[in-house]
């Protein structure tokens, strides 16, 4: 009889294989329920033996209708009252299952399952309506961490981030700001907008001897009152003077933009000369 030497390494060792154990598929068939998880009931499960498993992989198929499986896990080698859920992920998307769901039919994906840390592994169905279902089950032995897909967790804590040197592009489309003009404002409220918006500019001039101010109402004209209704904000007006301003922060109007120009930053006298206005708005 002739014997075949082992094949040694440069240093004189055995070699081994680099590859992984083949492990055969485990098959069984769901003919029946168990509506318990801890009362076996043959054909109510598929079990399979993961001790020197890393992960594994099942697939049924079959000519069945209305069979729903839970997908269950054991530390225990043995035993009917030691089983718990496990969750497992569809191979063709980041689904996360604890059943298979109720099936029909042959469905186009499997599921993957770590069990590093498992005895045992096992499908059991929970409701049928008729027919057999043939589950397929592949182990793997290559370390693996727990399936990617049921790692995401919401995210606590402080995040500090750091921006370096950032470009601005102007948009494609360039939408300038609307203006209003009236050459003779005074004490009679009047409409810039009649809906929402907001004051990016503003160019007033005061040919009086004495203060005017102008004041901006956030309402529509018919509910402003000047000298009743209380103004969003009054701008100071210096004797013969005008006073102009582009703001990079707008200021704010969610009802209306509303102006009149006073004697007094509340008030609803007219100066002695109307003055001459412009916004700028959106």
């Amino acid at each position: 009889m002739a014997y075949q030497p082992l094949p040694l390494t440069t240093d004189n060792r055995v070699k081994v294989s680099t590859l992984p154990a083949v492990i055969d598929v485990i098959s069984g068939s769901i003919t029946t329920t168990q509506p318990s998880i801890n009362v076996d009931v043959a054909g109510g499960t598929v079990v399979a033996d993961v001790s020197t498993a890393s992960n594994i992989t099942i697939f049924n198929s079959g000519t069945f209708s209305g069979i729903n499986c839970t997908f269950e896990g054991s530390i225990a080698a043995s035993g009917a009252d030691n089983w718990f859920a496990v969750q497992g992920v569809r191979t063709n998307s980041n689904t996360i299952e604890l059943t298979t769901g109720a099936l029909s039919a042959q469905p186009a994906y499997a599921w993957e399952f770590s069990v590093n840390a498992l005895s045992r592994f096992r499908v059991r169905a929970t409701a049928r309506t008729s027919g057999t279902q043939v589950w397929s089950m592949k182990l793997g032995s290559y370390a693996t961490e727990p399936i990617p897909a049921i790692q995401s967790h919401a995210i606590t804590g402080t995040v500090t981030t750091s921006l370096g040197s950032t470009t601005i592009a102007a948009s494609a489309s360039v939408t300038g700001l609307a203006w209003y003009y009236n050459g003779s404002l005074s004490n009679t409220d009047v409409t810039v907008k009649a809906s929402a918006g907001r004051v990016y500019g503003y160019d007033f001039y005061n040919p009086n001897t004495t203060a005017v101010y102008v004041q901006f109402f956030n309402a529509l004209i018919a509910n402003v009152t000047p000298g009743s209704t209380s103004p969003t904000f009054s701008l100071y007006l210096p004797p013969q003077t005008g006073r102009d301003m582009m703001r990079t922060v707008p200021m704010s109007f969610v009802t209306a933009i509303t102006i009149c120009a006073t004697t007094t930053a509340t008030g609803g006298t007219a100066p002695t000369l109307p003055i001459e206005a412009r916004v700028d708005y959106l």
